[in-house]
């Protein structure tokens, strides 16, 4: 997934999904926070690959930067 990232056919926000699935949050938060940035996040309140995410603090943090209702 990585190597389609850099090709430019994957986000940053689907290797967040990808890592959230593994339940690696540490990068999952990395990544989610990349999307942020580089502008490729979707409406992810909605998303359920996130759900698990939701408890996390950092995910109210998010939601906070992207002026989201928490």
């Amino acid at each position: 997934l990585l190597g389609r990232m850099k090709a430019g056919k994957a986000t940053s926000f689907d290797l967040a999904i990808a890592y959230s699935g593994l339940g690696d949050f540490d990068n999952a938060f990395v990544y989610l926070n990349r999307s942020y940035e580089d502008r490729s996040i979707r409406p992810l309140i909605r998303d359920p690959s996130f759900s698990v995410l939701q408890r996390d603090p950092r995910f109210t943090v998010l939601l906070k930067r992207m002026k989201l209702p928490l």
